[in-house]
């Protein structure tokens, strides 16, 4: 009895899909630390003095994203 094998284009087909879809998947957009940005102490005292220095209070936060409202 014959084997019924899927045409060579078919496969080929299939196979450039699936190395596609990896590709795709490693440049997609990276997932979002719940954590905000990362950054170092240096840079976070830097940052800290920088505010005093334009009269904000040390523990001030300002929004990251602002309101949509209308």
């Amino acid at each position: 009895m014959e084997e019924i094998r899927p045409p060579a284009a078919m496969l080929a087909v299939t196979r450039l899909l699936h190395h596609m879809s990896r590709i795709f998947r490693g440049n997609s957009a990276p997932k979002s630390r719940p954590g905000g940005i990362q950054i170092d102490r240096k840079r976070l005292k830097k940052l800290q003095e920088k505010r005093m220095a334009l009269g904000h209070k040390p523990a001030d936060y300002e929004e990251q994203w602002p309101d949509m409202t209308m």
